[in-house]
C-alpha cells in the first residue's frame, strides 16, 4: 500500500511533457526582402514565400519542417541586374526553391506570448546545403504568431558565382530581413503518431 501511495505521489508531481507547437506560414503576409551592397549604391529587393511550417519544441529546442521560397521571384527592380542574379547567380530555371531545413532553436527569451532566440538549420541554394543561423523574435496573438528576423548570408563563400567586374563589384554578404504571419498551435499526439506516408496505414488487400 506504501509503495502504491509514493508511486502516485511520483506520478502527479512528475512534469507535465512537453508540447511541441507547429508554425504555418501565410505566403501573403510574409516580407522576405535583401540588401546587397554595391558599387557606390545599394541594391534592393524580395522574394515571395511559397510555402513554410515549422513544428518546434520550446522546452527541448527540437525543431523541424521546410521552409520554400520562390527562387524564380526574386526582384530587385531593374530586368538587367535580375536577369544576372537569376541566370549567373541563382540558375533560378534548374533551382526554383530556395529551402531553408529547421533543426533546433536555441531560446534566449521566453514569456507568456513572446519568444526570442535563435534557429539552426540548414539553407539549400543550388542544390547545396550550408549551415545558417538565424536570430528571430516571435509574437503569439491567440491562433496568430508574428515572426521577425534578420540574418546575414554569405553567398560568395558557400559558392555562388560572383558578377563583380572592373566596373562593378558587390559585397560578398547579403543581408536578409524577414517579417512573417502565420498560425500557430500545439501539435496533437495524433499528429505527431500519423505515419508520415497516409498509404502506410491503408490495409493491403488480401491476394487471391
Amino acid at each position: 500500500m506504501r509503495e502504491l501511495v509514493v508511486a502516485s505521489i511520483l506520478l502527479f508531481a512528475a512534469p507535465a511533457a512537453s508540447e511541441p507547437f507547429r508554425l504555418v506560414l501565410d505566403p501573403a503576409a510574409t516580407e522576405l526582402t535583401f540588401a546587397l551592397g554595391a558599387t557606390l549604391h545599394t541594391v534592393r529587393g524580395r522574394f515571395a514565400l511559397a510555402s513554410g511550417e515549422i513544428t518546434f519544441d520550446p522546452d527541448t529546442g527540437a525543431a523541424s519542417g521546410e521552409i520554400r521560397v520562390d527562387a524564380r521571384s526574386g526582384d530587385t527592380g531593374i530586368d538587367r541586374r535580375d536577369d544576372v542574379m537569376h541566370e549567373e547567380v541563382l540558375d533560378s530555371a534548374r533551382h526554383p526553391r530556395l529551402v531553408l531545413h529547421p533543426e533546433r532553436i536555441e531560446v534566449s527569451r521566453r514569456e507568456a506570448d513572446t519568444l526570442a532566440g535563435t534557429l539552426l538549420g540548414q539553407i539549400e541554394l543550388r542544390g547545396a546545403r550550408h549551415p545558417i543561423a538565424i536570430p528571430f523574435e516571435g509574437v503569439r496573438r491567440g491562433e496568430r504568431a508574428e515572426l521577425t528576423a534578420r540574418f546575414d548570408v554569405p553567398w560568395v563563400a558557400w559558392g555562388l558565382p560572383d558578377p563583380s567586374n572592373a566596373l562593378l563589384s558587390v559585397e560578398k554578404t547579403l543581408a536578409v530581413a524577414v517579417s512573417a504571419r502565420g498560425t500557430l498551435a500545439a501539435e496533437s499526439p495524433a499528429a505527431r503518431a500519423a505515419p508520415a506516408d497516409p498509404r502506410a496505414a491503408r490495409p493491403r488487400s488480401p491476394r487471391h
